[in-house]
């Protein structure tokens, strides 16, 4: 409940991170329609915030960022299956990562957002939860997010090995 009011959420990270740092926001799907333009309007006033359409892909956006923040979805995974760390303001699954950073409050934002940053991802740690995940988590009806989730994994690796080159 505590960050439940969302342009309450988008203006503290804006606030929080190092000066000359844009801060892309994007709705989740599903609210799609939901709300109105005048509030989309207000996030947009914030001076470092780009607010995002619905159609911009969600995997682009973390493969080019610094860092994600997400209140609680799968953008927090997605973000660390694709090498960049996450930090996250509630508690998902996922959260026990070392790449992802889970924050209790507004005032840890600026430190976490500087240390998350700076950490990386282990991408051995990403890959072991997400076979975790696939051996008893995971429906046998969902075929195609298996081979998606390790074809992002593979390609996280195979950057990591280039960059360490």
């Amino acid at each position: 409940r505590y960050f439940s009011d969302f342009p309450a959420v988008v203006k503290n990270v804006a606030q929080s991170v190092p000066i000359g740092t844009e801060v892309y926001v994007k709705e989740h799907p599903n609210m799609f329609g939901i709300r109105s333009g005048s509030y989309y309007d207000e996030l947009r006033k914030l001076p470092n915030v780009r607010v995002l359409s619905p159609s911009v892909s969600s995997r682009d956006l973390v493969r080019n960022a610094t860092a994600s923040v997400c209140i609680t979805s799968s953008v927090g995974l997605e973000s660390v299956i694709n090498g960049t760390p996450a930090i996250t303001l509630a508690n998902p699954n996922y959260s026990m990562l070392e790449s992802v950073q889970r924050i209790d409050g507004y005032d840890e934002l600026p430190d976490t957002i500087v240390d998350c940053s700076s950490r990386g991802v282990d991408t051995s740690d990403v890959a072991a939860y997400v076979s975790a995940c696939l051996d008893v988590g995971i429906p046998r009806d969902h075929s195609s997010f298996p081979k998606r989730v390790c074809e992002l994994i593979e390609r996280a690796q195979k950057r990591q090995s280039e960059e360490i080159s």
